[in-house]
C-alpha cells in the first residue's frame, strides 16, 4: 500500500472509473477508483489516496480516495455522513436517529411513484409553490383548522353586500361545517 494523489479528472466511461495518479515522484499512471457499494464519486484533482496493487501487479492498481482533509470533524460513535465535503452539501445520520440534509444550492427529488411522509408535524420555513391540486382530508373537529394568511377556514365570515362590495347587511357567519 502506498500514498498517492490524483493528477487528472476521473474518466468514467468504462466498467470502473479510472483516474490518473502519481506516487513516489513517479510519472502519472492510471488506477481504478475503488468504491463502496452504493457510493460513487469523482475525486477532485489533488485528492490524497491509498494505492493498492492487486497481487503486487503494477498494472492492476486501485485507489481509495480519502476525504480526510475536507470532512466534518467531531462525529460521535455510530454517526455517519455522506456528501460533497468540498462544498458542504452533506447528509448526516446522528446517533439519536435524526437525519439532517444540508445543501448549498437546490434539492431536487425526482420520484417515479407516489411519495408519503408520515410525521406528527411537518414544518416548512419558506414559501411553498404547488403545481397541482392540494387535497386536505381528515376529520373536521373543533381543534382542526386551515389558516390562510390570518384567515381561519373554520371560523371566517363573508360580509353580505351588493355588487359594489359595500356592506349592506350583517356577516354571513362561520362556514356550516365548522359547527
Amino acid at each position: 500500500m502506498k500514498v498517492a494523489k490524483t493528477t487528472d479528472v476521473t474518466k468514467d466511461n468504462g466498467q470502473l472509473p479510472i483516474v490518473q495518479i502519481t506516487f513516489l515522484d513517479r510519472p502519472a499512471v492510471d488506477a481504478a477508483v475503488a468504491e463502496q457499494y452504493g457510493v460513487h464519486s469523482s475525486p477532485k484533482v489533488g485528492t490524497p489516496c491509498l494505492l493498492l496493487e492487486i497481487n503486487g501487479d503494477c498494472s492492476n492498481r486501485i485507489i481509495i480516495p480519502l476525504s480526510a482533509f475536507n470532512r466534518t470533524k467531531g462525529l460521535e460513535e455510530t454517526e455517519v455522513e455522506f456528501g460533497n465535503f468540498e462544498i458542504g452539501s452533506i447528509i448526516k445520520f446522528d446517533k439519536e436517529g435524526n437525519i439532517t440534509i444540508t445543501g448549498k444550492k437546490n434539492l431536487t427529488a425526482n420520484i417515479v411513484g407516489d411519495t408519503t411522509i408520515t410525521s406528527p408535524n411537518v414544518t416548512i420555513n419558506g414559501d411553498v409553490q404547488v403545481n397541482g391540486t392540494i387535497d386536505a382530508t381528515g376529520i373536521i373537529t373543533s381543534d382542526v383548522d386551515v389558516i390562510s394568511d390570518t384567515i381561519s377556514g373554520k371560523t371566517h365570515t363573508h360580509p353580505q353586500g351588493n355588487d359594489s362590495g359595500t356592506n349592506t347587511e350583517q356577516d354571513t357567519g362561520a362556514p356550516l361545517w365548522a359547527y
